[in-house]
Order: structure tokens, then sequence, then C-alpha cells
């Protein structure tokens, strides 16, 4: 996840976010503003006026049809929101659940208009990386004296 427009945003919403859980419509109007708060930030920065744009579009509308087959041919902002939104995308459907063969095979759809070399390469990606789990439980049912193996969050209920 792209966290640096996230700065404002509640941490609660945010492990939401990263757990691919709903959000209501007010924290969805917040979270897709982060991008333009991100790109704010950027842009004031020298040099990094093209960062500055694909992240502030990341999820803006995107037309890729008609594009050249050869992604070098394309204008440095444009792949950038390619890459940027294919790789969000493929990210949120494998932390759901989805194998990297499923996940490509959704992103196939028309109306994303992901080159085939893009989705090719996500296939090839390789798949030594760590399952990541998102879990919900209450710190009640943890056993006192078990020790935990892999670094976690807690989310307090009020």
């Amino acid at each position: 996840m792209i966290i640096i427009g996230c700065v404002a945003l509640p941490k609660d919403m945010l492990f939401k976010v990263e757990a691919c859980q709903a959000l209501t419509e007010e924290e969805k109007r917040l979270y897709e503003s982060h991008p333009e708060v991100a790109g704010k930030l950027l842009a004031a920065i020298p040099r990094l006026e093209d960062v500055a744009a694909i992240v502030a579009a990341q999820f803006g509308s995107s037309n890729f049809a008609g594009m050249p087959d050869d992604l070098r041919q394309w204008d440095v902002r444009s792949v950038g929101q390619l890459l940027l939104r294919t790789s969000i995308e493929y990210d949120c459907l494998v932390a759901r659940g989805a194998s990297r063969e499923s996940a490509v095979n959704t992103l196939r759809a028309p109306k994303l208009e992901i080159p085939p070399c893009v989705l090719q390469a996500l296939l090839s990606l390789s798949t030594t990386a760590k399952e990541r789990i998102v879990r919900q439980i209450r710190l009640t049912s943890i056993a006192g004296g078990v020790g935990v193996a892999e670094p976690f969050r807690v989310r307090a209920a009020i």
C-alpha cells in the first residue's frame, strides 16, 4: 500500500484497507482522497513531478486502449500509472486469498485494459513470499503464556 498520503487517515480505517474489508461511504471517500494528498506532498520535492502525477492518478480513470504493446514506447506517467494501479489491484486480490493465477485472470477483465505483457510479468513473479493472513480475534481468546512467531497489530474495540 502506498502510505504517504495516508498520514492523516485513522488507523482503524487503514487496518480495514489492509485487510481488504468493506469501508463505509465516508471512509471510502477519505481513503480515495489519499493519492491527491500524496501527490501534493511529492510535487513539492524537486524532480519528483512525474512520481507525484503517477501517485495522484492511481485511482483516477485510466484509458490504456490503443497504447503500443511495447511499454517502453509509453510516456513515463502512463506506464507508471498502469504499473501502480495494476500492483494495487493484484495485491488486494492476493490479500483476499486469490492465487497468483486467479488474481491475474481477474485482472484480464477488458474494462481494466491491462496489457498482456504486464499480466505475463505478474505470472512470472516468484512465489517464495510469505503468505499474509489477516484474522480478527479477541485478545481474551489467546491462552496465557502463548508465544507469537509473527508480529501482529492490536486494534482496540470500543
